[in-house]
């Protein structure tokens, strides 16, 4: 009976030992990668630095609460980050491997499997960014930077007396879209996405970002890897 108990006993504890192991393993492979953690530094982005480094502005975004993934979860994104002086918009995605179950097998050489692009309220598009990507056991987690994003744009109106005003328009609110990328023709995107997530808006929370010098590269040069969406629009070996 003794060696009954016992022989059960530490069967439990093997139990609870290789759940424990594999809760561990599960988060760690769902970390974000260092590779696309830190900020994503162009050309651009690292010139502005040198210029001057005292005022180099980098605000970080919290994000939505409870609202950092697509509406049907199955995209999420988090660190996102604006290099104030750029008007680039920097953001984090991530999406496991069950995105890409029920999708047909493509052959890329280089590149990421989607396509993006940054929106305002005002129906203004952002097609063109920077980006590196990972794909680890699980997961594949996307670094995207989009510049020269605009806050506010002037339009002139007429009232009924025939003055002349200079009006503004600022952006509340930016959104994400995901599009696949076969689905991308001569730079005709499809009516609706695979999936949007709003990233920034009313009710996005700010704290002081950091780890800009840690986020710095050593050698003074653009992120290892870098990549632009231009790229992303050819599939490489299409069949004819």
């Amino acid at each position: 009976m003794k060696i009954l108990y016992k022989t059960l006993r530490w069967l439990l504890l093997a139990a609870c030992a290789g759940v424990i192991v594999a809760m561990v393993l599960m988060i760690w492979t769902a970390r974000d990668p260092a590779s696309v953690s830190g900020l994503l530094w162009t050309k651009e982005s690292l010139e502005l630095y040198e210029s001057d480094p005292e005022y180099f502005r980098v605000t970080a975004y919290k994000g939505f609460e409870d609202r950092n993934y697509s509406q049907d979860g199955r995209f999420g994104y988090s660190k996102t980050v604006k290099i104030e002086d750029l008007g680039q918009w920097q953001v984090l995605v991530r999406y496991n491997d069950a995105v890409l179950r029920d999708l047909a097998e493509t052959d890329y050489s280089e590149g990421e499997r989607f396509v993006y692009t940054l929106e305002d309220e005002f129906g203004h598009i952002y097609t063109e960014y920077s980006y590196v990507w990972e794909k680890t056991s699980r997961h594949t987690f996307v670094r995207l930077a989009f510049d020269s994003v605009e806050e506010s744009f002037k339009y002139e109106e007429t009232d009924d007396q025939g003055n002349v005003k200079t009006k503004v328009d600022r952006i509340g609110e930016l959104k994400l879209c995901v599009y696949l990328r076969e689905d991308v023709k001569d730079g005709v995107y499809p009516d609706v996405p695979e999936a949007v997530m709003y990233i920034w808006g009313d009710g996005t929370g700010v704290y002081e970002y950091e780890r800009v010098k840690k986020d710095l590269p050593g050698d003074m040069e653009p992120t290892d890897g870098i990549c632009h969406s231009s790229a992303l629009t050819d599939k490489e070996n299409e069949v004819e």
